[in-house]
This record gives structure tokens, C-alpha cells and sequence, in this order.
């Protein structure tokens, strides 16, 4: 089997075919963490604001679901 010189564009196939996989295998970016002062302080749930809730209700709270009104 004779060996030929590969192509111009085979050349500049073969880059871009790197360059992709160079790009998609970067590590991800982590996503930038917003200022404290930005962050509104979630107020501490309090007994009367759990009062209309009986025990069945404050299970399915803690299991994940939730209530539309």
C-alpha cells in the first residue's frame, strides 16, 4: 500500500475535529456564587406560621411535597 500525502482540507478536517474535542472535554465552568449582601435572608419558620398544618401534612412537607392554593 503506497502512503499519500494527505489533502489540505483533510489537514484542516483533522484540526477542527481536535479543536472539538478539546473544547467539549474542558472541565465545566462552576457557576459563580452570588454576594451575601445580594442573598435575602430566609426568615426562620415559626409554630404559628406551622399551626393550620396537622401531622399528615407536615409529613408530606418534609417528604418533598407541596401545596398550591
Amino acid at each position: 500500500m503506497i502512503r499519500k500525502q494527505p489533502t489540505r482540507t483533510a489537514s484542516v478536517r483533522t484540526a477542527r475535529r481536535r479543536k472539538a474535542i478539546r473544547t467539549t472535554l474542558r472541565p465545566a465552568v462552576a457557576p459563580k456564587r452570588s454576594h451575601p449582601e445580594d442573598e435575602i435572608p430566609i426568615p426562620p419558620v415559626t409554630a404559628d406560621d406551622l399551626e393550620p398544618f396537622d401531622v399528615d401534612d407536615l409529613r408530606a412537607l418534609k417528604s418533598g411535597w407541596t401545596f398550591v392554593e
